[in-house]
């Protein structure tokens, strides 16, 4: 219970207002430090000159066209709780902070987004379908960053491959890829399709989706590796020992630590968000 507590606690320490402003379109900036979200509008209370009181000053939320806030504090406790494999823990320190910023999701400068797509993380990683899937359509609907959204939609993708739906899937990933998206998570959506093609025994297919990572995502050094093995796995199922064994070379030249082959648990590490 303590521990508990004091992660509570954390969370709560990022309401502080120190550093915290609202830009409005008219150009006028609100010290988060004079001002409340009450009723879906901001209330700006200022101090009047020489007379002690204060006058009130309402704005519509529609009026906010950037925040100007540090990061929260409680989103570096949460990445190491999901590296510590602790995602129970660390939705505890994210859905304060989320509601904290989701009346402002859409508008610059918000850590929505960021925390969303961490939220995202934390939930694969406790497996709960429900919730991954409630937490991918509300990024998906509500960030207006492309990464971001196309993490939202593999997710969404994951979930139907999970659920023996293939083909559905394949579709989405055909979506995904047809759209300009990120190189981050263009790689990922192609591992995945390797993972689909090779399931279905067509091995080809699969060799040519697995090396699309190496060959052109090769920064992303958290996916070339699942990538070459499971290249190489496609290449032996094809029969095809010699292109196995280069890639196994090839693998061991990285150097890098393999725990999976397959698209589903290859996220972005949480220290990248």
């Amino acid at each position: 219970m303590k521990y508990v507590a004091g992660i509570l606690l954390l969370a709560a320490s990022t309401h502080s207002l120190c550093g915290q402003r609202y830009s409005l379109s008219e150009g006028t900036v609100l010290e988060a430090s004079e001002t409340t979200l009450r009723n879906g509008v901001l209330v700006h209370v200022a101090q009047v000159d020489g007379g002690g009181g204060v006058v009130e000053r309402t704005f519509k939320l529609e009026e906010v066209v950037r925040l100007d806030w540090p990061e929260p504090g409680g989103l570096g406790e949460a990445r190491r709780l999901l590296a510590a494999r602790e995602p129970s823990a660390a939705l505890l320190v994210l859905e304060p902070i989320l509601k904290q910023f989701a009346p402002f999701a859409k508008i610059a400068g918000s850590w929505w987004p960021t925390i969303a797509r961490l939220r995202l993380q934390v939930l694969q990683e406790s497996g709960v379908v429900a919730k991954i899937e409630q937490a991918a359509r509300e990024l998906a609907a509500l960030s207006t960053e492309p990464e971001a959204v196309g993490e939202a939609k593999l997710a969404l993708t994951e979930l139907e491959v999970r659920a023996g739906r293939a083909r559905l899937a394949e579709a989405m990933l055909e979506s995904i890829l047809s759209d300009p998206v990120p190189a981050a998570v263009r790689a990922r959506a192609w591992l995945l399709r390797g993972d689909i093609a090779m399931a279905d025994k067509r091995y080809e297919a699969a060799v040519e989706a697995y090396l699309r990572i190496p060959v052109f995502h090769g920064a992303y050094d958290h996916l070339v590796p699942a990538a070459l093995l499971a290249g190489e796995r496609a290449f032996r199922a094809w029969g095809d020992v010699a292109q196995a064994e280069r890639l196994a070379g090839e693998r061991a030249r990285r150097e890098v630590p393999v725990e999976t082959g397959s698209a589903i648990t290859a996220v972005p590490p949480p220290e990248s968000l």
